[in-house]
């Protein structure tokens, strides 16, 4: 049987790891919706081993509303009685009877799975909104966007220390001072350091 309906999202993503402060990071960006910042929860899982990204799909989508603009602009004589909008209505009351009439309706997540384990709170995420410059849009609709999802997380584990440089290091011995005896020698006392110097190799 031909499912009628579907909520769930797949979004494309990109997913890059680093290190930064010593700790390895990943960061996940996913090409959204244009939605604000309360339509997604991101969160890890209890392993650290896989993201996961929830959406909210916008109540516009399963409203008769919708579909009323859309076709009264093409059919004068569209109306909710009209077997297109009747049948529009079947499905979404299907839809809702079959999801137990949520208040909001969500998808199932998506799951990215992650390159090491990742600390399960989430260092920050956020929607960022970039210019989109194709001009069949934006000549008739003003400025348009493309959406992204950005996430940032942290492993685990601490990255292991390669050790301290380290090294021969070698200083001329202190000037004497007050009463203390300069070395016998038959150097003259002001050309002693110059020629203790000249014997370190």
């Amino acid at each position: 049987m031909v499912k009628n309906f579907g909520i769930d999202f797949v979004m494309p993503f990109v997913i890059y790891d680093y290190i930064e402060e010593k700790r390895r990071r990943v960061t996940a960006d996913f090409l959204v919706l244009t939605l604000d910042r309360e339509k997604f929860s991101p969160r890890v899982t209890s392993d650290g081993m896989e993201l996961q990204v929830g959406t909210t799909v916008p109540n516009f989508f399963q409203s008769s509303a919708r579909v009323m603009l859309a076709n009264k602009r093409k059919d004068n004589f569209f109306t909710k009685n009209t077997h297109k909008a009747t049948a529009f209505e079947e499905v979404i009351r299907r839809m809702n009877n079959e999801l137990d009439w949520p208040d909001t309706l969500n998808g199932s997540v998506q799951r990215t799975k992650l390159p090491f384990r990742c600390e399960e709170e989430i260092l920050s995420w956020e929607v960022q909104a970039f210019e989109n410059e194709d001009s069949d849009l934006t000549e008739s609709l003003g400025q348009q966007y493309f959406f992204v999802l950005s996430v940032e997380l942290m492993s685990a584990e601490k990255v292991k220390s390669t050790g301290t440089a380290g090294g021969f290091v070698v200083f001329k011995s202190p000037v004497p001072t007050g009463n203390r005896k300069r070395p016998n020698t038959a150097t003259p006392p002001g050309d002693y350091m110059d020629s203790l110097d000249s014997h370190v190799t």
